[in-house]
């Protein structure tokens, strides 16, 4: 490479200058090596100077264009918000036909439910005057059942006084009656001692009372083909005409009263004891022949008085409580 210094040139080659040769040149020639040295040092660091210089604006410029892209997306964001303000503000100043029309369905919704809530006041104002007149009935009845429950005390209480008296008056009538089939049996069997011990008095005819049969030495009546009663009233009748109900103590006045009726009363009925018999004057049955074949039986468990069969020509016993004929006996 040629090289000038002060304006001459020379070429350096084979043996021409070399830093690291001998110093052994003139004092002009060292002079001139020291002034290139210095002039390429300068060259290098304004070289090197440069490049730092390139460095550090390329670094800045980087930042620069950071900066830079930070400010315009920030630019762009306060934009858009500054832009859509005002439509969030219409929005806001504008209400939406959708939110008038629910505004108006709640108009009406609460109109209703302040029509609806005058109506249960109303009902409710109406129950509340049902209420107390409920109130003031339930009263009224508590009242009344009150009072009924002492009448029924009153009434049980008297009740039970008439069933003293009832039994009281019932045992009086057992009593008297049979008192009267004391009576009756006694002046049965004076009239058979009188008739036995005078003969004579048995030629003189017995006069019966009218409506009644004659027989031997007794009368008989016979009811009425039409009527029927049960044993007790059956024999009521026969005490109210002066007599009692049909006492037999022979075949041969079974067979007059059979002839009669074909089904009939007779004044036998069980005694206390479940077992015998006995007869209106208070005689105990001695003689059984005239039952039934397998009579007595009380198949009703219950078969406590007697009837007499014209078709069986014999006695069977059945419940009191039916109704027959009767034949009464003076």
């Amino acid at each position: 490479m040629p090289l000038k210094f002060n304006g001459q040139s020379e070429e350096l080659e084979g043996d021409g200058w070399s830093p690291l040769a001998p110093a052994r040149r003139s004092p002009a020639g060292s002079c001139r090596s020291r002034s290139s040295v210095c002039w390429i040092g300068a060259v290098a660091l304004c070289l090197g100077l440069l490049l730092l210089s390139v460095i550090l604006v390329a670094h800045t410029t980087n930042k620069v264009n950071q900066w830079d892209a930070k400010y315009t997306d920030l630019m762009e964001q306060l934009w858009k918000g500054q832009d859509g303000q005002p439509a969030e503000q219409n929005m806001l100043r504008a209400p939406p036909s959708n939110l008038t029309r629910e505004l108006k369905v709640m108009q009406n919704q609460h109109n209703t439910l302040a029509a609806s809530l005058d109506r249960l006041q109303e009902e409710l104002n109406r129950l509340n005057v049902n209420r107390t007149d409920l109130i003031q009935l339930d009263a009224r009845c508590s009242n009344m059942i009150y009072e009924l429950s002492k009448s029924k005390k009153n009434l049980t209480a008297e009740q039970e006084q008439l069933k003293t008296q009832f039994n009281n008056l019932t045992g009086e009538m057992e009593a008297l009656q049979k008192q009267y089939d004391s009576v009756v049996a006694s002046r049965d069997q004076l009239q058979e001692e009188f008739d036995r011990l005078n003969p004579k008095s048995n030629v003189t005819e017995r006069m019966c009372p009218s409506s009644w049969i004659k027989f031997g030495n007794k009368c008989y009546f016979v009811s009425p083909s039409s009527q029927k009663k049960n044993y007790a009233n059956s024999r009521k009748d026969c005490q109210s005409r002066g007599g009692d109900l049909v006492k037999i103590t022979s075949r041969l006045e079974l067979d007059f009263v059979k002839t009669h009726r074909a089904i009939a009363w007779i004044g036998l009925t069980r005694a206390e004891d479940g077992h015998s018999w006995v007869w209106v004057d208070g005689t105990t049955l001695e003689n059984h022949e005239f039952w039934q074949d397998g009579e007595p039986n009380n198949a009703d468990m219950e078969e406590d008085c007697v009837e007499i069969s014209r078709e069986a020509s014999a006695w069977n016993d059945v419940p009191c409580s039916r109704s027959f004929s009767w034949v009464c006996e003076s």
